[in-house]
């Protein structure tokens, strides 16, 4: 926040430094001048990135995150399994269908038993085989709806990221979203949403 935050004193942008200890560095924030202020940027930094994470989608943005996750990243998956259902029970009604006739021809007498028990074996272990791959591929269309789900829930917290962000990066958010009524001494703070932030965004 190095040339964001202003010097609770003379007002000022700050600077910032690090200070060597006798095992690490520590960040400071400081003014220029005769202006001594320095403050500890450690709790000023951590203090952004938790109100930063507070920060959500609105509902109809993560919505529409959540229709473009589905066509982008699940809809080709999804498609295919439809398609591998919708053959599965054709070739299931298919043997219904055969299974069907075969018992209305051994009602009246046009089939003989052995004939009819070998055709119904048949069908049984077909139907079998055809159940058993419907409900799988009924598993992975829930699986793709939860996790599209998830997905679009993910895009809702939008900076939980914020800390693996490079430092040009987080330059970059800190003037798009700028700290506002800085309390140096506890760390607390408001964050600055401009217009158009401020209508896809939630606190």
């Amino acid at each position: 926040m190095r040339g964001v935050l202003e010097c609770p004193y003379c007002k000022r942008k700050l600077s910032g430094s690090f200070s060597r200890g006798s095992t690490k560095r520590y960040p400071y924030y400081h003014c220029h001048g005769r202006c001594k202020t320095r403050i500890n940027a450690t709790l000023l930094n951590d203090c952004y990135q938790h109100e930063l994470q507070r920060l959500i989608l609105s509902d109809k943005v993560s919505d529409l995150f959540g229709l473009i996750l589905e066509d982008w990243n699940t809809n080709t998956h999804k498609t295919v399994h439809v398609q591998h259902r919708n053959l599965a029970v054709r070739k299931l009604n298919e043997q219904e269908s055969i299974m069907s006739q075969a018992r209305k021809l051994f009602v009246v007498g046009a089939l003989k038993p052995d004939n009819y028990s070998n055709l119904k074996r048949e069908f049984e272990a077909n139907a079998k085989c055809l159940r058993r791959e419907l409900m799988d591929i009924n598993r992975k269309l829930e699986s793709i709806g939860r996790q599209s789900q998830i997905g679009s829930k993910s895009f809702l917290n939008i900076f939980l990221g914020f800390s693996s962000l490079d430092l040009s990066d987080k330059k970059h958010l800190v003037n798009l979203i700028p700290p506002l009524k800085v309390d140096f001494k506890t760390g607390n703070m408001t964050l600055g949403l401009n217009s158009v932030l401020s209508k896809i965004l939630l606190t």
